[in-house]
């Protein structure tokens, strides 16, 4: 008999959907802020929990949408500071973060860019 997977995860009843209720009480330290920041001429937006983790993601919510980077928390209230996952750098706001992932990633594509302007595949040992 397959196990169902949606079966633990109490449901609200929409018009015509499901929509699964969050398993734990949203707090303030969730976020989704949208910052002056641009990857490749998209906006960037940084997403998620202050406490956990948030993600960078350029042209978020449209056809483009891509994960740029994993920002760190450090620092609790006006002393918070942020930092990009491969960089030492803590910076003091939300926009300078997201200005240096899209810098990293933008200077990441060229630097995988082969003669021809076609991306180079790059593999890593989890691959």
């Amino acid at each position: 008999m397959p196990i169902s997977t949606t079966a633990a995860i109490p449901q609200t009843r929409g018009a015509n959907h499901r929509v699964p209720r969050p398993s734990h009480d949203v707090n303030d330290d969730t976020i989704l802020v949208h910052t002056t920041a641009r990857c490749r001429g998209l906006p960037v937006t940084v997403i998620g929990d202050l406490s956990a983790g948030l993600i960078a993601i350029a042209g978020y919510r449209t056809a483009h949408e891509q994960a740029i980077a994993i920002l760190t928390v450090h620092g609790h209230g006006p002393h918070r500071t942020y930092a990009v996952h491969g960089n030492r750098r803590r910076l003091a706001s939300l926009t300078e973060a997201a200005v240096l992932a899209a810098q990293l990633r933008e200077t990441t594509d060229r630097d995988r860019r082969t003669p021809g302007g076609a991306v180079e595949m790059v593999r890593t040992p989890a691959d």
